[in-house]
């Protein structure tokens, strides 16, 4: 009877363009033996099936192919407040061993909790400080201190997995910290598993707050605000709030930065974001909202006047001529006709951080304009310039997805 070590690469939680493998080591095999892969939701629905055939070196299948099909957001709301961004999803990975007719299940996953995000192949990224956890956790995002202006949509993001329990088949509970550790079912088959093993849990009560934190220019603490009250997390999701900045200027007039934090009852258990504040008089508002590198909704802000290109494009056919033809008539018609919007702006210096940062907005696959439409972006020039220190210049060249068609 064949032998078969496994190994998987995702722990609990992971990035679906980060590196997401599972391996297999198979000895003593037959010559018609093969591995399947069956990949499920977190219900135990089917999604995919993937199979080879053994051989003498390893076997290992790349799962990003199933889990960049599934990507999915939710659109930010027009109030403030707690929404899911939607871009978490959890899978289960089935593993047999088909062998001379005989079928033999070598590997049963934890829940494998994946965001829709990206990572170099050679970075070595430690999504677990992104989860919530009541001892703090870091907001999923790598955006600097940036500008604020009156009317902007701005948002915190936390990824929310599921406690630690037992699974079956064996009866294991790992330890929270720890690395990986190899796991014997039987004499026959192993795993190596993360340092946690985690399953489908339902909502968890909480008590948890936006904390508000307005100084003037110079730093001096002008007062806070608590708002934004959420009573429980809902599993594999990513948490994200709408913030409400203006309520912070209102309360406060004189406020040149705000900071913004997660707390529980008076703990601060999240990092800050900052914001420096600049009047709308003298500002325009010119924002982009896209899902980040962590699979978190952001903001930025151009800050300068919106370019408008206008073009057509059509589609003709011939009419015959005929005696009764006169002018007016048309020998060559318009069959179809569409117009076509492009955006260009040239936005406002940003500091050499921001700048590195916008590298996220260019290579979001889910960006929206000020009025919540999809765009597609064409073109994104920008130079870090050291010349230019903090005085960078980012151009972007859009059009919406959708357009007039007529026809």
């Amino acid at each position: 009877m064949a032998k078969t070590t496994v190994t998987i690469t995702p722990e609990d939680i992971s990035l679906t363009g980060a590196p997401n493998w599972i391996q297999f080591s198979v000895t003593e095999y037959g010559s018609d033996a093969y591995i399947e892969i069956d990949v499920q939701d977190s219900e135990g629905n089917h999604l995919a099936t993937l199979q080879k055939s053994c051989s003498n070196g390893p076997i290992w299948f790349n799962l990003n192919s199933v889990f960049n099909s599934y990507n999915s957001y939710n659109v930010p709301p027009v109030s403030p407040g707690w929404f899911d961004t939607g871009t978490g999803h959890s899978y289960r990975i089935v593993a047999k061993l088909v062998e001379d007719d005989n079928t033999t299940i070598v590997y049963e996953s934890p829940a494998l909790y994946v965001l829709q995000g990206y990572a170099l192949p050679s970075e070595s990224l430690d999504m677990s400080r992104y989860q919530y956890s009541a001892n703090g956790f870091t907001l999923l995002t790598d955006r600097p201190t940036t500008y604020y202006v009156p009317g902007q949509k701005e948002f915190l993001s936390f990824a929310v997995g599921v406690p630690y329990i037992t699974v079956s088949p064996v009866s294991l509970l790992l330890p929270a910290s720890g690395g990986s550790q190899s796991v014997t079912i039987n004499s026959n088959t192993s795993w190596l598993v993360g340092e946690a093993v985690r399953a489908k849990s339902g909502p968890v009560p909480i008590n948890l707050k936006v904390l508000y934190k307005a100084l003037t220019t110079s730093g001096i603490v002008l007062g806070t605000i608590e708002a934004q009250t959420k009573t429980e997390l809902n599993t594999m999701s990513v948490s994200t709030c709408l913030l409400d900045i203006d309520s912070v200027l209102t309360k406060y007039p004189k406020t040149g930065i705000v900071r913004v934090s997660v707390i529980d009852g008076t703990k601060m258990i999240s990092n800050e974001l900052e914001y420096r504040i600049h009047p709308a008089s003298l500002h325009q508002l010119r924002p982009v909202y896209f899902i980040n590198r962590f699979g978190g909704w952001d903001t930025f802000n151009f800050d300068a006047p919106i370019k408008e290109d206008i073009s057509n494009e059509m589609d003709t056919y011939n009419r015959s001529l005929t005696p009764s033809y006169s002018k007016g008539e048309g020998l060559k018609m318009v069959a179809r006709t569409s117009l076509n919007n492009t955006y260009t702006i040239e936005g406002a210096p940003v500091s050499d951080d921001v700048a590195r940062w916008l590298k996220e907005l260019a290579l979001s696959r889910v960006v929206l304009d000020g009025e919540g439409n999809y765009i597609i972006i064409e073109g994104f020039k920008l130079t870090i310039d050291p010349e230019n220190r903090d005085m960078q210049i980012p151009t972007i060249k859009y059009r919406l997805s959708e357009s007039y068609v007529n026809g």
